[in-house]
């Protein structure tokens, strides 16, 4: 199971911070890192997350995640955005739930034969059906557009799983952190999560960000619940000299 920090936009326009951040998150025993990339009427420049980073800052976190042998990874929801930036060499892309329903976008980079992860916040089980059909190697992230943990719907994972031939993955947005535990339960192929500075602050993904100094912790975690599932099979066994003592 791969671990991706989403920083999306936390970083807030700053290109040295959005490094700073990539650098911090080198350290921990995570797979991957995501950045986000909105459609360009989103950006005004009078809101600090509303700045875009410089181009030449994807391409320098592209080499620092590479030399420590990391994913890198962009979330995006329009082609435009993909066509921008796909000279950088990205691990996978990530279509954001907004974007579930971007033809265009998702034969542009499924026909470049780069991995992607569709988020599908905004679809029921038949949508992601009919697309799983089409996208065949696309991996599938529940999710769901809600910061309440009853919202999670975690056995949805499972309920993917099971019906779809495609990889199954999960997005945290809970503002209840430990979803992610159950989360982990039911084996995804990866969970995404987000990330955040340690300085309190407004971020964009504020509640359902996880602040830095705390991923450490959180990853110990998951990795154990990871460890412990094991393949469901009971077989016999030998008691162990112990229970006699």
């Amino acid at each position: 199971m791969k671990l991706i920090a989403e920083i999306g936009l936390n970083h807030l326009g700053n290109d040295s911070k959005a490094i700073s951040i990539v650098k911090k998150c080198l350290s921990l025993d995570i797979d991957g890192i995501t950045l986000q990339v909105q459609p360009t009427k989103y950006y005004n420049n009078k809101i600090n997350y509303k700045r875009e980073l410089r181009k030449e800052t994807y391409f320098k976190i592209s080499k620092i995640i590479k030399k420590r042998k990391k994913l890198f990874g962009l979330a995006l929801m329009d082609e435009f955005s993909y066509e921008k930036y796909k000279d950088i060499k990205f691990n996978f892309f990530k279509i954001l739930s907004t974007a579930f329903n971007n033809k265009n976008l998702i034969d542009k980079i499924y026909r470049s034969k780069n991995n992607v992860y569709i988020s599908t916040g905004v679809a029921d089980l038949n949508e992601i059906k009919k697309k799983g059909v089409n996208y065949p190697k696309a991996n599938f992230v529940h999710t769901s557009l809600s910061d309440k943990a009853k919202d999670a719907n975690i056995s949805a994972i499972y309920s993917m799983k099971k019906n779809l031939k495609n990889a199954v993955s999960f997005g945290l947005h809970s503002k209840n952190h430990e979803v992610i535990f159950g989360a982990t339960s039911f084996s995804p192929h990866s969970i995404f999560f987000y990330i955040k500075p340690d300085k309190n602050c407004y971020y964009p993904d504020n509640k359902h960000a996880i602040k830095i100094k705390n991923i450490s912790d959180m990853v110990k975690k998951v990795r154990l619940i990871n460890s412990c599932i094991g393949n469901g099979e009971k077989s016999k066994k030998k008691i162990p000299g112990w229970v006699f003592k």
